[in-house]
């Protein structure tokens, strides 16, 4: 199930760059990724367009705390997931 919500996520992604790409559209300069879970969609979003200010929202506590962690372990070198 997982597999699937995540490549269901990644045509998501494909289409919403499609969709700008084909109407001329700035890439957005700042997104909010709202009931981001753990951080996955939200790492997507910023591997997609780098040089927006990305935002995650959930409101479990767990999911942030778990995704603060996974986040500062990227930035640290302890893992190599950035999200693309």
């Amino acid at each position: 199930l997982l597999l699937l919500l995540l490549l269901l996520l990644l045509l998501l992604l494909l289409l919403l760059q499609a969709y700008h790409a084909r109407n001329s559209l700035p890439a957005p300069s700042t997104l909010l990724d709202i009931g981001c879970s753990t951080g996955i969609s939200t790492r997507w979003y910023q591997a997609a367009f780098p040089d927006a200010d990305i935002a995650g929202l959930d409101l479990s506590p767990y999911f942030l705390a778990v995704a603060e962690l996974e986040e500062r372990w990227v930035r640290e070198g302890v893992c190599m997931w950035g999200g693309g």
